[in-house]
């Protein structure tokens, strides 16, 4: 922000481009966590050799990514949300230069 765009004291602020900055950086780390994810290197609950290792490794493997799952549709919730926050905000400001060049053009 430069120093007539900084928010006056007490009073609220928005920055569009930061806004969609923040939410392409939500994006990459949830796309890097994804593919860096210790969910694509599973062992198969077979491979333990032992029954109830096997049936308690099989469980933690299915709630990992289901909670992952969980995680990747929050992160793009979020995302979609602060996107559509930062379209809404230009499109106010701009709808408000809009009406303040058109009231002193019509003075």
């Amino acid at each position: 922000m430069t120093r007539a765009t900084e928010p006056i004291r007490g009073r609220f602020s928005a920055d569009p481009q930061e806004m969609r900055e923040s939410a392409n950086r939500v994006r990459k780390t949830t796309h890097d966590f994804s593919s860096g994810s210790v969910l694509k290197y599973q062992l198969g609950a077979g491979e333990v050799g032992n029954e109830t290792l096997s049936a308690e490794l099989a469980e933690f493997q299915r709630t990992s990514s289901a909670t992952f799952d969980l995680l990747l549709a929050d992160s793009t919730e979020l995302v979609n949300r602060v996107v559509d926050a930062a379209r809404d905000y230009e499109d106010l400001d701009n709808g408000l230069a809009d009406r303040l060049s058109a009231m002193l053009r019509d003075q």
